[in-house]
């Protein structure tokens, strides 16, 4: 047992002095590629250009959409969007306001977004840095902003049964 204790404490103190990345906001390059990744995929999606859209995805991504059900990877992403894609009816969001930090070869970052359909959304996202130097969105949260003094408002409307569906 004492063998095992003295094990683990050079094991933990071995890992806390290993050499980790710093974690900070993006250098310039940094900001410049991950700012070009976001605003391309951002420009795709207005575009209806699937290919490009998704190009930016990693192969495992998680795609978290405003409705709870919608946490997708990328082919179940793919499945809903390609009928708006393919019809041109792909949606509009432009960041307003981006803070990125960066460790290694992660970044996080959190952005408010101007939409067409939406209204103000915010988006954050995990993007990994592959060895060829490319970032690609691994993980993407869109959500709907509600202002604090609107909240119980919200709040009751989901709570609230749905409406009967319409007659055709």
């Amino acid at each position: 047992m004492r063998s095992l204790l003295v094990l683990s404490l050079l094991v933990l103190g071995a890992c806390a002095s290993c050499p980790r990345p710093v974690v900070h906001a993006a250098t310039a390059d940094e900001r410049a590629a991950i700012d070009a990744v976001m605003d391309d995929w951002h420009d795709a999606a207005a575009s209806s250009d699937e290919a490009r859209y998704f190009g930016h995805l990693t192969e495992d991504a998680i795609f978290l959409g405003t409705d709870a059900t919608e946490r997708w990877n990328p082919q179940q992403f793919r499945d809903y969007a390609h009928p708006a894609f393919e019809a041109g009816r792909g949606w509009r969001m432009r960041s307003v306001r981006r803070d990125v930090i960066v460790r290694g070869d992660v970044a996080w970052l959190d952005e408010d977004l101007e939409t067409v359909n939406l209204g103000p959304a915010r988006g954050s996202a995990v993007l990994l840095r592959s060895e060829d130097g490319v970032w690609r969105i691994a993980h993407y949260d869109l959500a709907i902003t509600v202002p604090n003094e609107r909240f119980v408002e919200v709040r009751d409307l989901l709570r609230a049964p749905p409406p009967p569906p319409q007659e055709p």
